[in-house]
């Protein structure tokens, strides 16, 4: 892994229905702001400072409808 990058997992879409997964960070904890946007359930997500610690949440948008957000982790980047 390279670093300053985070590799981001989240729960599946359904296969019959057209999703997005939308990624969300903060280095604070109160103020997310979403940093991607993709089909899949991974991602890499890159730029941040070595050593410091990001929180991440994922929503799921499924045929335009946003689903509930996910619960926070932290990832220590390294």
């Amino acid at each position: 892994m390279e670093k300053g990058t985070a590799n981001m997992k989240a729960p599946g879409g359904p296969q019959d229905k057209v999703h997005l997964h939308l990624w969300f960070s903060s280095l604070d904890n109160i103020t997310f702001t979403m940093v991607a946007a993709t089909n899949n359930a991974t991602t890499i997500l890159g730029g941040y400072k070595s050593g410091t610690v990001v929180f991440f949440r994922t929503q799921l948008s499924i045929q335009d409808e946003l689903q509930e957000m996910s619960q926070t982790i932290e990832v220590p980047v390294k």
